[in-house]
C-alpha cells in the first residue's frame, strides 16, 4: 500500500509541476499585466487623474493582448497547432492572476489609501439612481437612495463579487481568443472536434 501511494504521489507532483511549466508563460504574462495595471492606478491616483476612463481602457486592451500571446505561446509549444480547449486555458488563466492582483489592489486602495473614491462611488451610484427614477419611480428611488447612502462602497464581498463577474467575463472573452488562436492539426482527423 505505501508503495502505491508513493508512487501515486510521485505521480501527482509530476503533474502539478508539468501544468505549471505549461501554464508558466500565461502566469508570467499575467503578473505582468497585474503589475501594469498597479503601477498604472497609482500614478492616475497620484496625478489626480483616478476617475479617467482611458486609463482603464488602455490597461483593458494590454490584457487582451497578453491574454492572446499567452494563447499563441502554448499554441507555438504545441508545434503550431491548437485546440480550442488548449488555447482558451492560457488565456483565462492570464487574466485570472491579474485579476488576482489588481481586484485586491483596488479594494486597499479605496479602503485605506484613497478613501474619498468612495464618495465618488456614491456620487455615481445615486447619478444612477437618478436616472433610473422614471421607471422605478419615486418610492423606489427614496428607498433606494437610503440604501445607497448606508452601502459601504468598501466591504470585502464587493470586491469578490467584482473578482467573480470578472472571471466570467474574461472567461468569455478567453472563449473568443481560443477560437482566433486555435489551429487543428491537419494529421489528427478528429482535432477539429477538441
Amino acid at each position: 500500500l505505501s508503495a502505491r501511494c508513493g508512487s501515486d504521489c510521485e505521480q501527482s507532483i509530476h503533474h502539478v509541476m508539468s501544468s505549471y511549466q505549461n501554464h508558466q508563460p500565461a502566469i508570467s504574462r499575467g503578473l505582468i499585466w497585474g503589475g501594469i495595471h498597479l503601477a498604472t492606478t497609482l500614478t492616475l491616483y497620484i496625478a489626480g487623474m483616478m476617475g479617467n476612463p482611458a486609463g482603464n481602457i488602455l490597461l483593458f486592451f494590454f490584457g487582451l493582448y497578453m491574454m492572446y500571446q499567452s494563447a499563441v505561446d502554448r499554441r507555438n509549444a504545441m508545434s503550431g497547432y491548437i485546440t480550442w480547449k488548449h488555447a482558451l486555458v492560457p488565456a483565462w488563466v492570464t487574466a485570472l492572476i491579474a485579476n488576482l492582483i489588481s481586484v485586491p489592489f483596488t479594494w486597499i486602495m479605496v479602503k485605506f489609501i484613497a478613501p474619498e473614491i468612495q464618495d465618488e462611488q456614491r456620487a455615481e451610484a445615486i447619478k444612477m439612481a437618478e436616472r433610473m427614477r422614471s421607471w422605478i419611480g419615486d418610492e423606489g428611488f427614496e428607498a433606494q437612495l437610503e440604501k445607497i447612502e448606508t452601502q459601504d462602497f468598501a466591504a470585502p464581498i464587493q470586491y469578490v463579487m467584482v473578482f467573480l463577474g470578472a472571471a466570467v467575463t474574461y472567461f468569455l472573452i478567453a472563449c473568443i481568443i481560443a477560437l482566433i488562436v486555435r489551429r487543428n492539426d491537419p494529421s489528427d482527423p478528429f482535432s477539429k472536434y477538441n
